[in-house]
């Protein structure tokens, strides 16, 4: 569902849209660094004692 919400936007606003190539994750640095600091911030910020919790 939100792939297609995202593909509809882009279209609506003429925002182009490009597909990471097989196995070139480097393409997607910007998106992994972000990633990355917001599961440190979000995530590990957090102590949980069992997997309900989570």
């Amino acid at each position: 569902m939100i792939s297609h919400a995202i593909l509809r936007w882009c279209q609506d606003t003429g925002v182009g849209w490009h597909y990471i190539a097989p196995e070139k994750l480097m393409q997607n640095a910007f998106a992994e660094s972000f990633i990355g600091r917001l599961r440190d911030e979000c995530f590990y910020e957090h102590i949980f004692g069992n997997l309900a919790e989570v």
